[in-house]
């Protein structure tokens, strides 16, 4: 007969392994749809290169320092410009109050090129008779059309954006997918610890595929064989014990009821004093273990330990009774 084919267990570092293999592979993918979404704009001639604006600024510096009115017209589109006369009173253009007083500061030396930075200012000084003008670019990629560079961040850091966004899908499915897998691993050593405490011990102790965590599931599988035996035995031991008291209760109801009956014959017969208190102390003393015998018989019988019965007494004939038990006990050694 053809035998079943027995499944291989993995080492639980090479799971964990299997799971950055797909982060990294995950990385991996979407740096390549990073660059394949970098050159679809590039071929489908979206965007300008990086440094277009400078080579622009450059162009347009001669044709500025000539001309003999700046507008917007001779400005290149991807630049912004400012018009300041030599003790730098604005006269003109389309930059902003704080963004020409920046730009003063080019024509002064005192602000340098913020090249280190993504999508820093550059500033291009052409000195003008009588005047300066200053245009200030980006070295950063561009779009070509006007409303995507007004809704949308230049294309290298919506790039950035993208990557960063698809990696921490890639990071958050990859943690989804490792921890439901991982608790599905965990099941069987979770149910087999949770039916252990509750002492439910028949039960067969599943196994999975990860190494380690059989070996965990073997150690407590012997564990719960242990455990079945131990309770079993211990389970045999009581009821050995309560078949024991319960023989040993029987056999003494008879002596006790011969003993009872006995006593209460000769407690009517003619006695003497001495002779009625013995014969009332055996009867009473032999009804008392009678109750006894019997509540261990009850004992026996039942799972659960009798109920306790709380009732009141009066002090005076409890204590007569303590002290007529005492002197009784100390007759026998007058």
């Amino acid at each position: 007969m053809p035998t079943k084919r027995q499944r291989t267990d993995i080492p639980l570092g090479l799971f964990f392994l299997k799971y950055f293999g797909y982060l990294f592979i995950g990385i991996l993918g979407v740096a390549v749809i990073a660059i394949l979404i970098f050159n679809m704009m590039w071929t489908s001639d979206m965007v300008y290169p990086a440094r277009y604006a400078e080579q622009q600024a450059l162009l347009a510096a001669p044709v500025i320092e000539e001309a003999e009115e700046v507008s917007a017209q001779i400005v290149p589109e991807l630049c912004r410009y400012a018009l300041f006369d030599e003790t730098g009173v604005w006269l003109g253009g389309d930059l902003k109050e704080k963004d020409a007083e920046r730009a003063w500061e080019a024509v002064e030396g005192r602000r340098s090129n913020m090249g280190g930075v993504i999508g820093g200012y550059y500033y291009q000084v052409i000195r003008r008779s009588g005047e300066y003008c200053v245009l200030r670019y980006q070295i950063l990629s561009q779009y070509k059309s006007e409303a995507l560079r007004k809704y949308l961040p230049p294309p290298e850091i919506l790039i950035l954006a993208v990557i960063f966004g698809m990696v921490l899908a890639v990071v958050v499915l990859t943690a989804v997918r490792f921890s439901r897998v991982m608790r599905r691993k965990l099941s069987p050593l979770i149910q087999a610890a949770d039916r252990i405490q509750r002492q439910k011990l028949d039960f067969p102790v599943e196994r999975g595929n990860v190494r380690e965590i059989n070996d965990i599931l073997k150690a407590m599988d012997d564990m719960r064989a242990a455990l079945a035996r131990a309770l079993e035995e211990q389970w045999q031991a009581e009821q050995r014990k309560q078949e024991q008291m319960a023989a040993l209760a029987h056999d003494l109801k008879t002596p006790l009821t011969l003993v009872r009956g006995n006593a209460e014959l000769m407690c009517d017969m003619d006695l003497t004093k001495e002779q009625r208190e013995c014969a009332d102390c055996i009867a009473g003393n032999a009804i008392q273990m009678q109750n006894y015998v019997q509540t261990l018989i009850e004992i026996t019988k039942s799972a659960q330990s009798p109920p306790i019965h709380i009732r009141s007494v009066e002090t005076e004939s409890f204590l007569s009774e303590v002290k007529r038990q005492a002197e009784r006990l100390c007759a026998m050694y007058r």
